[in-house]
């Protein structure tokens, strides 16, 4: 098991790098200009080929960081702490492969799109709370829902455009006082595809 020092550069709170950046300013700058990149390479080509299990999840986080981190596609090792607590460590293996195999077998009504949203809203939710990366889960988990909901639901895409991301984090750590929020944020980013992109 690592430590939080493990993961930093020695005496700063600067995450080890492959690019040797020691500046938190110009990490964040370099380390947004390549994840943007890749999510709209992801978009591009309709996403990362997966079973939509934890595998998947963990190539989506390597492709988006790999450039940067060692941990790129690698479970945390230590407890995180972000204005709430998430899941401990140890247990993100075994609660990470029931959520994502509840929400595959999980029926939803179709014919409701706030349903479908509510549905949605739960599984980025308990995907956050479990927070399986040392880094980057919130932008992973963005674009593993994209591409679930296009599974999922193929009448429908998740435009994470529209989607407000203050809101989202918002929802995420006032869940309990604003239970609606995600669910608000993910109906308006549903779109219908159209019958011709379906048959393409």
């Amino acid at each position: 098991m690592k430590s939080w020092e493990d993961y930093l550069i020695p005496g700063t709170n600067i995450l080890k790098n492959k690019l040797g950046i020691i500046n938190q300013e110009e990490l964040t700058k370099k380390e947004a200009e390549i994840v943007i990149e890749k999510l709209t390479a992801l978009i591009y080509v309709g996403g990362m080929n997966g079973n939509f299990d934890a595998k998947h999840l963990c190539a989506i986080h390597h492709f988006l960081f790999s450039d940067l981190y060692d941990f790129a596609g690698i479970y945390r090792e230590v407890q995180i702490y972000k204005i709430t607590s998430f899941l401990s460590p140890e247990k993100i293996p075994l609660e990470l492969d029931k959520l994502l195999e509840f929400a595959k077998q999980k029926e939803v009504n179709t014919n409701s799109l706030y349903e479908i949203a509510s549905f949605l809203a739960d599984f980025y939710y308990e995907l956050i709370r479990i927070h399986p990366f040392r880094e980057g889960n919130g932008r992973t988990i963005r674009e593993f829902l994209r591409e679930f909901t296009s599974y999922k639901f193929p009448d429908y895409q998740l435009d994470l455009s529209k989607i407000d991301k203050k809101n989202f984090l918002i929802g995420v750590v006032d869940h309990d006082t604003y239970p609606s929020l995600l669910i608000y944020e993910i109906y308006n980013a549903l779109t219908k595809v159209s019958k011709k992109a379906l048959s393409k």
